[in-house]
């Protein structure tokens, strides 16, 4: 069955905002990876560089699939095996229309040289990226290396040009201003939280005072306990 035009119009909404979460946590990955090259390297660091980017992973394949889904014109679940055709096939599509645009003089001025993008799509890759994706996002043993298992290290050395590729190729279209964009029931849960804050209008200024004070013991208590590691 095909989509109703407001399941069209949700499903834009999720997928800008699932790219939105996809572009986040590639920016915080960003930081966190240099943050190890002019500070130093450290656990604490380590161990956020690997999440920031175990999040960008989980975003952009959920993005994708939300788009096979789109463009199929249905909501149904697609197949573990057709999404690995969906996402092979994809980037070798996209990887073709940069030796395009190079060819016919329509790159970007910032773009790579063509042989960047003559390296063939290894064979495994959609398979790696469901895999791995999988991995980081359920408890699961493989994500230490069990059973000979694809690591995240070992996927980035790997397929980490692919994946760039799949990222940067819908930014025009799915990235959209957070303020110019009416995110519905998305937005609302922030209209949630900060009802409390709204609301503070009402109360008089020793409430006020008396909330300030109460939040702020409760955040640098919780900041105290990450700073002594307890």
């Amino acid at each position: 069955m095909s989509l109703t035009n407001e399941q069209q119009e949700q499903l834009r909404l999720v997928l800008a905002h699932e790219y939105r979460r996809c572009d986040q946590a590639f920016l915080d990955f960003l930081d966190h990876s240099t943050n190890q090259l002019g500070l130093g390297w450290s656990k604490e660091n380590a161990l956020s560089t690997y999440d920031s980017y175990a999040r960008f992973l989980h975003h952009l394949y959920e993005f994708y699939v939300g788009c096979f889904k789109r463009n199929k014109d249905s909501l149904v679940r697609i197949s573990h095996t057709e999404l690995d055709d969906l996402f092979q096939t994809e980037a070798e599509k996209i990887m073709g229309l940069h030796r395009w645009r190079i060819e016919r003089g329509d790159a970007d001025k910032l773009e790579n040289h063509i042989s960047y993008y003559e390296t063939p799509v290894p064979e495994e890759f959609a398979i790696d990226f469901r895999q791995t994706r999988n991995r980081i996002a359920h408890t699961d043993l493989r994500r230490s290396g069990a059973n000979d298992a694809l690591t995240l290290p070992e996927f980035f050395e790997k397929h980490h040009k692919f994946i760039l590729i799949l990222y940067e190729e819908p930014y025009g279209l799915w990235h959209v201003r957070a303020e110019s964009y009416d995110w519905g029931e998305i937005e609302k849960f922030g209209k949630t939280v900060n009802k409390r804050t709204s609301n503070q209008n009402s109360l008089s200024i020793k409430e006020k005072v008396s909330n300030f004070i109460f939040y702020g013991k409760i955040k640098k208590a919780i900041f105290s306990r990450r700073k002594n590691g307890s």
